[in-house]
This record gives structure tokens, C-alpha cells and sequence, in this order.
């Protein structure tokens, strides 16, 4: 012991270190080793695990349930929204459901959400979210502008055609967003501007369906421009369609509905040329098809509504042959149908204004056969349908011209009257909408031509007045 170094035996005293560092080590095995038979697993017994899932089960169920449910409200409120956007805009009805129904069928839970902004807030809101979601470059694509497009459709047309602008940029090969883009275009812009949107689906066509669309497309733009002999072209070849389609499938309703459309196109262009015997022709094999389509379903109102549509044609064709009595029955018998449909549901739009054009064909035929009490009496009650129209939705339009128009046939009427105050009052009832409609449309050729008549019939007025000294 005597060479063990001084050191070894002074504080600080290295065994006592060592000491402290062995009872430590043993005293942390001992924790570890309590800790490590409190963790180490344990059996599993299998009824526990049989509890266990149970239970998980029961949970996953009842997840499925609420959203099961969930699901449901929210596909009712899009049923109840696009009943709404049908009486308001019927036309433009289908392609909203459409996209509405993909984004709340959708399992994505974004497309979801969109859907029920839509109902909770309105579809122009969801809309502004997709066209968002697609600029901000989330889901950058096509198919998000075509559905935004059909949500602005029925009540914000101009955001449609910026919408539907984008989609076909994207996709151009989309022929159902040049078409829609199309019909936008020569409802609410420039018909040079339309033409170019069938012209740029008709290089993509394939179907021969979508062929015959096109066709009729283009011929009422040349129809509308005067160019007869070429939309004479268009819509015969529309209708050789038709017809080699029905012949295919004599029971395809929607077929034969084409047919029914083309017999009327060619009649319009037949009377528009003066060969009233040739149109004749045409709108009774239209309205023979029309008979038999509402006639397998009553219930079918669009092709009740089709029935009305071909009585009027019928009813316009024989008031300009001068044959009074027999314009007179179609047009009473058109009547009927939109009287029919309208008492069914006072709130759909779309059959309220169908009502009002009957209203006004028979006072126009009423005022050419000179019975202006009968005229003013139709003439009148289709204004009051057309005033709650207009007055419900400023932004729509059609139904601020169709008010535009009642107030020029009522200022017409009472024109021929010799009634010139009265005459000049409703002249001027209609200028401020015409003006309206012409500087937020100055594109369109149909307002600005409006404007320009009731403008010319107001001066035309004035000046009489003025001579009369009243």
C-alpha cells in the first residue's frame, strides 16, 4: 500500500468517485429495469380486440351516417337551387345542373365546398371561386371554366362569355364550350363574333348530332345577316341530318325533336323569302312531330311548350297570308298551353313569359284586324307579366327588352288610335330601357336598332304633336 500514490489517497478520493458511480449505475439500472417491465407489451386478449374494433366500428358508422347525411341536404338544396335558376333562365337550366351536380357528387372535398357555397351564399359566388381557384393555378384547367361558365349562365351572362373565353383558350378542342361560348355571343354580343365560335366547332365536329347543331347555328346568324341562299345550305344540311338520324331510330325522342326543330328553321327562312306555301309545309310537318311528342307525355313541359311555339309559327304564318280566322285559332290554341303551365307554377319565369308572347301575338293579330279594344286588352295584360319580370331581375336583358317592347306595342296601338299624347308616353316609357340595354350591350345589333326606332317614333311624334298644337 505503500506505493500507492499520494495522490490516489487525498480528495478528491477516485474509489470513492468510482463507488458513487457504481451504486448510481445500479440504482439507474434498477429504474430502467421498473420502467422497462411497465412498457415492455403485454398479451392482448382477444376479446379486447374484439371490444376494441367494435367500438372502432361503431365510430366509422356513425361518421358515415353524418355525412351520409350531409350529403343528402346538400344535394337537396342543389335540386331546390337549380328549380330556381330554371324558372328564371330556362334555357341556360340544364348546364348549370349539370355542374352543380358534378361539383356536389364530386369526391373531392374542395369541389364539395364549392358546391355548398353555392347554395349558402349563390352560385355566382361559387363561380368567382372556381375562376380564382383556376387562376390562382390550384386546378388550372378547362373543365373548371366550363363549370364556372354554366353557373354564371342564367343570371350573369357577360361573366359567362369571359368564363367560357378562358375554357376554350385552355381546351379548344371543347366543342360544347365553342357552341355555348357561340350562342352567348349572339344573344348578348356581335354575330361576326358568334360565327367565328361555330366556325371554330365546326372544324372539331365529329358527332353528326352535334354536326346538325352547328349547321342550324350558323344558318340563323346568315338568316338573321339577310344572306338567304347560304342559310338556306345550312339548314338543309341540318335537316338531312335529322331526318337520316329518326330513320336510324324512329324511337329516339330527342331526334325527332331535331327534326322538329329543322322543319321549323327551313319554314322560317321559306316565309322570311315570301314562299308562304313552302313554309306552310315545313311548320305543319314541325308541328305533326311536336303533337306526338307532348301528346306521349303530358306531363313533359318542354315539349308542351315546343307544341305552343309551332301554333305561333302557324298562327304568324297565316296572319301574314291575311288569313285572320285561322291565325286566330293557333294562336288561341298556343295560348292554352302557357295559361296551362303558368297557373301550374306562378313562379316559373320562364312560362310566365311564355304567356306574355302569346298575350302579344294576339293583340297584334287583334290590331291588324282593327279591333284595338280586344288589342289593348292582350297588349295590356302581357305588360303587367312582363313589368314583375323586369322588375324581378334588372340585370336579365331579355326581360328589361321584352318590357321595352310591351311599352312600344301599347305606344303603337294608341298611335293608330290617333291618340298621339298617349302614343308619346309609352314612346318614352320605353327610350330610358332601350338606351339602357344599348350602352350595356353596345355590341349587340338588336339594341341598338331598338333604340334607334323608338328614338325616330318619338321625334316622328312630337313633330305631329307639335303641328297640332298639342
Amino acid at each position: 500500500m505503500a506505493d500507492i500514490p499520494l495522490w490516489f489517497s487525498q480528495a478528491p478520493n477516485p474509489w470513492l468517485f468510482i463507488n458513487s458511480f457504481i451504486a448510481a449505475a445500479t440504482g439507474v439500472l434498477g429504474v430502467w429495469g421498473f420502467v422497462s417491465d411497465r412498457l415492455a407489451p403485454k398479451p392482448y386478449p382477444a376479446q379486447q380486440g374484439l371490444l376494441d374494433r367494435q367500438h372502432q366500428n361503431e365510430s366509422f358508422d356513425t361518421l358515415d351516417t353524418r355525412n351520409a347525411a350531409r350529403h343528402d341536404e346538400l344535394m337537396a338544396a342543389v335540386a331546390k337551387l337549380v328549380v330556381e335558376k330554371e324558372r328564371i333562365a330556362p334555357a341556360a337550366a340544364a348546364p348549370f345542373a349539370e355542374a352543380l351536380n358534378d361539383l356536389a357528387e364530386s369526391d373531392q372535398p374542395a369541389d364539395v365546398a364549392i358546391a355548398q357555397l353555392a347554395v349558402d351564399q349563390s352560385p355566382e359566388i361559387a363561380a368567382d371561386a372556381l375562376m380564382a381557384e383556376m387562376a390562382a393555378g390550384k386546378r388550372r384547367n378547362a373543365a373548371r371554366a366550363r363549370q364556372a361558365a354554366r353557373l354564371y349562365a342564367p343570371s350573369a351572362p357577360r361573366k359567362a362569355m369571359d368564363a367560357y373565353q378562358e375554357a376554350v383558350e385552355l381546351d379548344p378542342t371543347n366543342l360544347w364550350a365553342w357552341i355555348e361560348l357561340g350562342r352567348l355571343r349572339k344573344q348578348y354580343g356581335s354575330l361576326v363574333d358568334a360565327r367565328a365560335c361555330f366556325g371554330s366547332a365546326l372544324q372539331r365536329v365529329t358527332d353528326p348530332r352535334d354536326r346538325s347543331v352547328l349547321h342550324t347555328e350558323l344558318g340563323s346568324i346568315l338568316m338573321t345577316e339577310g344572306q338567304l341562299t347560304a342559310a338556306r345550305s345550312e339548314f338543309e344540311a341540318a335537316l338531312a341530318i335529322d331526318k337520316s338520324l329518326t330513320a336510324s331510330d324512329a324511337a329516339n325522342a330527342g331526334w325527332q325533336r331535331d327534326l322538329s326543330v329543322s322543319q321549323e328553321r327551313i319554314g322560317d327562312l321559306e316565309q322570311a323569302a315570301g314562299n308562304l306555301p313552302a313554309a306552310r309545309g315545313h311548320y305543319t310537318a314541325s308541328l305533326a312531330i311536336a303533337e306526338r311528342l307532348a301528346n306521349s307525355d303530358a306531363a313533359n313541359a318542354g315539349w308542351q311548350r315546343d307544341l305552343s311555339v309551332r301554333r305561333n309559327k302557324l298562327g304568324d304564318l297565316e296572319q301574314a297570308a291575311g288569313n285572320l280566322p285561322a291565325a286566330r285559332g293557333h294562336y288561341t290554341a298556343s295560348l292554352a298551353i302557357p295559361e296551362r303551365l303558368a297557373a301550374s307554377d306562378p313562379a316559373n319565369a320562364g312560362w310566365q313569359r311564355d304567356l306574355s308572347v302569346s298575350q302579344e301575338r294576339l293583340g297584334d293579330l287583334e290590331q291588324v284586324a282593327g279591333n284595338l279594344p280586344a288589342a289593348r286588352g292582350h297588349y295590356t295584360a302581357s305588360l303587367a307579366i312582363r313589368e314583375r319580370l323586369a322588375a324581378s331581375d334588372a340585370a336579365n336583358a331579355g326581360w328589361q327588352r321584352d318590357l321595352s317592347v310591351s311599352q312600344e306595342r301599347l305606344g303603337d296601338l294608341e298611335r293608330a288610335a290617333g291618340n298621339l299624347p298617349a302614343a308619346l308616353a309609352r314612346y318614352r316609357q320605353s327610350e330610358p330601357i332601350a338606351a339602357a340595354l344599348a350602352a350595356a350591350w353596345p355590341d349587340h345589333p338588336g339594341f341598338v336598332s331598338d333604340l334607334a326606332i323608338t328614338r325616330e317614333r318619338i321625334a316622328a311624334i312630337e313633330v305631329a304633336v307639335a303641328a297640332t298644337g298639342g
